[in-house]
């Protein structure tokens, strides 16, 4: 039924575009649902990115949207970093492993340079925000490195 999303891209920057995208907008639905319905956790993914480009937290709809552009688009460039970087660089049988470490690596870069420059705005309060961020970006790792080699795999088995 799908097989037209799982065609052959022998270009590795447009895989890690096409699996940034995927992953990304994947990433963003369940990082939505704590917080919008279940008021549990306190910022999203395109919260931290809207304060670091927009320079203010979002808060109205279009702001939301902006920022969510913005991010989405910040995953599509991490899935082109791994795919052209990070795989060549790293190779293992192991890809999946290697895109968690990825996503843990993501996780862990942005909130160094949330503590190192003190954005007192995105520090969270409650320990759900990290702990569910850390997740979301594992599961965004693993999901850039499984479609990368899903698209990979049928580039080599048609060659």
């Amino acid at each position: 039924m799908l097989k037209w999303l799982w065609k052959p891209v022998d270009d590795r920057f447009l895989r890690g575009l096409i699996a940034g995208l995927i992953a990304g907008f994947i990433k963003d639905i369940p990082d939505f649902l704590p917080r919008k319905w279940f008021h549990v956790k306190q910022l999203d993914f395109w919260d931290y990115l809207g304060e670091m480009a927009l320079g203010g937290m979002p808060r109205n709809f279009g702001g939301e949207m902006v920022a969510f552009l913005i991010e989405l688009g910040f995953s599509i460039g991490l899935g082109a970093v791994f795919t052209c970087i990070v795989a060549p660089l790293f190779p293992t049988r192991h890809h999946l492993v290697r895109g968690v470490f990825y996503g843990g690596s993501c996780w862990f870069i942005l909130i160094s340079i949330i503590k190192l420059y003190r954005i007192t705005e995105l520090m969270p309060k409650n320990p759900i925000t990290p702990l569910s961020t850390l997740a979301m970006s594992v599961c965004y790792g693993w999901l850039v490195a499984f479609i990368d080699h899903r698209l990979n795999s049928r580039t080599e088995s048609l060659s």
